[in-house]
């Protein structure tokens, strides 16, 4: 599973029990420093390989080993994503070709944060030798034209979720399973881990509709090459926008009626709460069944 912090599932625990609570941003600094204050105390095991500095000089050490050239490529600012424009540089006339590489993402889950779907930085297409499965669609091993549209995919993946339709209903995923999607997410009971379809509904069709995608945000070339492929994902931070507070930015977009506190704060029901963070994390399954089953 792709892991940006050792620590993720108690961080996630912890600010989703900060928004509840309303902490101040001294509370949630301490308290986040006491979980990592007792991880390294613990000595955590599970810290993932070729991650950051690792090799004990403070340099950055590529999962991925790509060419000065190709670096250029990838390297555009995140902001291009931020409001649905495609980057800089982007090439028009592959429509075809770009929805069949679509249909082929797999979709994994980044714990970073709130937590929110991306493409997988190990196997986007299904394989870990991406370019080659590039090079089968576009009949070519030019590893810079493919390096090109591996970008502009993942720019043309924003038009396609507001584009294209798929009805409320039953589906299936051929890229991975949804037991696989689920062993990627907080340990929750899911009720669709083990079945064989999935039920798209409605509110997963506004959810997606909603999402803030990515590229390199934050992060540098060189950053995003220490744990694998470059890749778009869903901002994990502020994954529907302005409110870090994602379940309430997910009933204001789901148009639930919202009560405020004294301070005319939005605030849910413990109840509310809890069946939005299930939707939320539902939107893992629901995206992979979007791009294998959607239509433009």
């Amino acid at each position: 599973m792709f892991e940006k912090i050792m620590f993720s599932y108690d961080i996630v625990k912890l600010m989703c029990q900060a928004q509840k609570e309303e902490w101040s941003e001294e509370q949630i600094d301490a308290e986040i420093g006491a979980i990592m204050k007792q991880k390294v105390a613990e000595k955590v095991t599970h810290f993932p390989d070729n991650l950051l500095f690792n090799d004990g000089e403070n340099t950055l050490v590529p999962k991925i080993k790509i060419p000065e050239n190709i670096k250029k490529i990838w390297d555009v600012d995140g902001r291009f994503y931020d409001d649905g424009r495609r980057p800089i540089g982007v090439l028009k006339g592959f429509p075809a070709k770009y929805i069949e590489c679509i249909r082929k993402f797999v979709f994994v889950w980044d714990p970073y944060d709130m937590g929110a779907p991306m493409v997988s930085v190990d196997r986007p297409y299904g394989s870990v030798r991406m370019f080659d499965d590039l090079a089968v669609i576009f009949d070519s091993h030019d590893q810079e034209v493919l390096a090109q549209h591996h970008l502009e995919i993942s720019s043309f993946l924003i038009e396609f979720i507001q584009q294209a339709e798929l009805s409320e209903g039953m589906y299936d995923v051929k890229n991975t399973t949804f037991k696989a999607m689920s062993k990627e997410l907080p340990k929750r009971t899911y009720a669709w881990a083990n079945e064989p379809m999935f039920h798209f509904k409605e509110e997963h069709r506004l959810l997606l509709n909603h999402f803030c995608f990515h590229w390199l945000k934050g992060e540098s070339i060189e950053e995003r090459l220490t744990y694998g492929y470059p890749t778009i994902g869903v901002d994990p931070k502020r994954p529907y926008g302005a409110f870090s507070y994602y379940q309430v930015a997910m009933a204001k977009i789901l148009n639930y009626d919202l009560s405020k506190n004294e301070e005319g704060d939005h605030q849910l029901s413990e109840k509310l709460y809890e069946e939005l963070t299930d939707l939320h994390f539902e939107l893992l399954p629901a995206i992979q069944v979007f791009v294998e089953h959607a239509t433009m």
